[in-house]
């Protein structure tokens, strides 16, 4: 008796001091704690704070969305405010759109004003449903105790004049009081809109919920839990026993198109979803989708009407099952709906009326907000995991599982595998990207089905893969990679047989777990060592890759220092004119003469440095250098010719090289026109609008441009019609032999014809013998480059 006694007394002092919708304390009981807080407050160095809180845009919430869905947004904001405030506050519910926060005992007065924004941030959490340009935010007035008020009553009165500043500096605003604000304000209109006007809008009408102790658990579990599949399965099970409802559950859409029953609670002796509905198509469920008829997409019934429905597998579970009651409720998601929340009792329910129905409503919008917003947290953490074209795991996500696993089983032999398909931007450029997309989704799905329990891969970027795998013996290894080419070599879209698709891969045996990023390093190292070869092909890291690797370390380490200490050295091969046996032009060629070593060949450093991008400054002191020559030549009356400057592709991605080229000609006092800029073909395999605006505004500075070895890429006639250039050079692989066939005669001399109805300039790289010479003489191909002259 003493007990229940205590328990009544409690429940009373409850329903006294709190508001019954939102469980924070009423206003009048934030008045009194407010006066007790300064009136016991025996430490003068601490201050107290009173906050006003008015949602903005409230009105039109309740116009647009009801007070059904008008009160969730009150009892979420209410559960989330008093978790935001502190322990040493108590939050308030005035009336309609009003709240009150208490901060007791405050070190500084930036404290107010951290929890006020903070509890404007509460907003952004907020679910509004289907209106997409409906936005809530709040407007809060901040006044201080002793700095702004003498008792309890001007504290709170100062802060709601505070408030009413806020609300006409504009909406989103925080304000904390000043005294000039008593003679700003408007007096007759602030009274009809201050706390303690009683035109305040009152909240609830006459189709009020009951059940606010069930709603206010439920809002709270969502928010509380970290387990969001856990929360709803939860909610579920409260609002079916608290309802006696026979089952509730939720539809969501699938990326694939789909309805799904993603969450679904039945008391124990209803069971009525066979497997054919627990999944099916959105065109079969709009057969039974009654929520698309109502504006609100809410539908419900008592009485149900089997004669509403379409032949479905739903109207057959309402005849087998013997359903009378239904409800429904859409959700919502930026305007379109992405599932539905529903409700079915077996028998006939007379209670199945407002108060159970605005209660459902409430709570599936609320939970729908809540699911909503956990499906787009899923969608971008797999979009930080995942690649969206393949599915296969990301290079972060790999990295991190990879660390574990290796250090997770020492003892077990592993081996990083890098893989790329062979000449994949050739099957790109000539049968489109869709058919590119489609082998890289098949190719994904070939490695996961290769893959052992246990191993992991991932896709790195285009066509280049990752494998964690493990491994006995180098024989077993060797003959799974064989294997894995085979099935990769079938590969085919439907309906094509024009290509076969043949992988290079590079592996490295880890004998020691490093740091992951660095074996998959060696791995792409042997990927990379694999050359020009017409099957399938696997390489290991060894140790002539691992030399490799500390030669270009220690290039690396030095190749700043070499720069500004002027090592690199330009050289000049001349262009001549065979028809008028002169020189009219010439390339400028890089060489590094280092000290202790003597000139370095650019194939040992140019290749490294385009993967590390220090080309881009060897380039430009390659441009920089030449201009000094000209300016010299000038200066000195020698009569300069045009010379090329090879660019690397990485300057197209980058408007740098407009500014770059400028500065030069500006410090030189130089006009582009004795200046080519030359780009090589296979660079501009993968051209795009920016690449091309890069060209075009190349061009529109003065300069002329130059494919460089033309014919060595995949897609030369398609680069000719897009692409701005002026100069076409002929690749030295045109010219490989003394003798030349008939056919490579047929080919070069139409280039050479082709270029000039373009009006291009055209010149032959790598000439070597007086056989080709007289050929491009033949051909009146006028100008050549090669050993057969310097």
């Amino acid at each position: 008796n003493v007990d229940r006694r205590k328990k009544e007394i409690e429940e009373l002092r409850f329903s006294t001091e709190r508001d019954p919708l939102t469980h924070l304390y009423n206003f009048s009981t934030i008045q009194t704690k407010t006066n007790d807080a300064i009136a016991y407050s025996d430490n003068s160095n601490l201050l107290h704070g009173a906050l006003i809180i008015d949602i903005d845009n409230f009105n039109d919430v309740w116009e647009s969305l009801g007070h059904s869905f008008s009160n969730a947004i009150l009892i979420d904001f209410a559960n989330k405010l008093n978790k935001r405030i502190g322990r040493n506050a108590f939050a308030g519910y005035v009336a309609y759109n009003r709240f009150i926060v208490l901060l007791k005992d405050m070190t500084s007065v930036d404290y107010s004003e951290k929890i006020a924004q903070n509890i404007q941030h509460i907003f952004k959490e907020l679910y509004l449903g289907i209106q997409e340009n409906l936005t809530i935010t709040c407007s809060i007035g901040i006044s201080i105790f002793p700095l702004d008020a003498t008792n309890g009553e001007e504290l709170i009165e100062n802060a709601d004049i505070a408030l009413y500043m806020a609300k006409k500096s504009g909406k989103n605003c925080i304000k904390s009081y000043e005294k000039p604000f008593r003679s700003l304000i408007n007096m007759s209109e602030y009274l009809t809109k201050s706390i303690k006007s009683r035109t305040l809008r009152p909240l609830q009408d006459s189709h009020s919920m009951i059940d606010n102790d069930l709603i206010f658990n439920i809002v709270d579990i969502l928010f509380d839990s970290r387990d969001l599949d856990t929360a709803l399965n939860m909610a579920l099970t409260l609002l079916g026993n608290y309802y006696s409802i026979d089952q509730l559950g939720i539809y969501e859409k699938t990326n694939d198109n789909m309805l799904k029953l993603t969450y679904v609670w039945n008391n124990s002796l209803f069971e009525p979803f066979a497997n054919s509905m627990k999944s099916f198509s959105v065109s079969e469920g709009e057969k039974f989708a009654l929520y698309k008829s109502s504006l609100t997409g809410i539908y419900s019934t008592n009485s149900v009407n089997r004669n509403e429905f379409k032949p479905s597998v739903y109207k057959d579970l309402l005849t087998e099952s013997g359903l009378k009651c239904i409800y429904q409720c859409g959700i919502s998601d930026n305007g379109d709906y992405s599932g539905y929340f529903f409700a079915h009792s077996l028998n006939q329910r007379d209670d199945w009326s407002t108060n159970i129905i605005d209660s459902l409503t409430l709570l599936a919008k609320v939970m729908g907000g809540y699911l909503i917003k956990h499906r787009s947290t899923q969608t971008m953490d797999r979009m930080l995991q995942y690649d969206t074209l393949t599915g296969a795991s990301n290079l972060r996500l790999f990295t991190s599982q990879a660390s574990e696993i290796l250090n997770d089983n020492s003892k077990q032999r592993y081996v990083i595998i890098y893989l790329d398909i062979k000449k994949f931007k050739y099957i790109n450029e000539t049968y489109g990207y869709a058919t590119g997309d489609y082998i890289l989704r098949a190719f994904s799905d070939e490695i996961s089905k290769a893959l052992y329990e246990g191993e992991i891969y991932c896709r790195v970027v285009d066509d280049k893969f990752i494998i964690l795998a493990e491994y006995s013996d180098l024989e077993t290894l060797k003959s799974r990679m064989s294997d894995f080419s085979q099935k990769v070599y079938m590969l085919k879209k439907a309906g094509s047989d024009n290509y076969k698709i043949m992988v290079n891969a590079g592996l490295y045996l880890i004998t020691k777990f490093e740091n992951i990023s660095l074996l998959i390093d060696r791995a792409n190292i042997a990927r990379k060592s694999i050359k020009n070869s017409h099957v399938s092909n696997f390489a290991f890291f060894n140790d002539s890759m691992r030399n490799l690797i500390l030669k270009q370390k220690e290039l690396e380490n030095t190749m700043e220092t070499a720069l500004n200490n002027n090592e690199f050295c330009v050289y000049l091969q001349p262009k001549y004119n065979i028809l008028t046996d002169k020189v009219c032009g010439a390339e400028a060629l890089v060489r590094w003469n280092r000290p202790g070593y003597g000139i370095i060949p650019p194939s040992e450093f140019i290749p490294f440095f385009e993967e590390n991008s220090f080309i881009t400054e060897i380039d430009y002191y390659v441009f920089d250098k030449i201009c000094e020559l000209i300016r010299y030549m000038l200066d000195h009356d020698i009569t300069p010719v045009p010379i090329s400057i090879n660019f690397s592709r990485i300057h197209l991605n980058n408007r740098r090289i407009l500014s770059k080229l400028k500065d030069s000609l500006k410090k030189y006092d130089l006009t582009p026109e004795y200046l080519e800029i030359e780009i090589t073909e296979s660079s501009l395999v993968e051209s795009d609008v920016h690449m091309l605006k890069v060209l075009v505004e190349i061009q529109k500075l003065g300069f002329k441009l130059a494919m460089d070895d033309f014919g060595s890429g995949l897609s030369s006639l398609n680069s000719l019609r897009k692409l701005p250039f002026e100069i076409l050079k002929l690749d030295k692989d045109f010219f490989q032999g003394d003798n030349i066939t008939h056919r490579e005669r047929v080919v070069i001399s139409n280039i050479v014809r082709l270029a000039k109805e373009l009006d291009m300039g055209i010149v032959a790289e790598g000439v070597e013998t007086p056989e080709q010479t007289q050929f491009l003489r033949e051909i009146e191909c006028p100008v050549i480059q090669g050993y057969i002259f310097s």
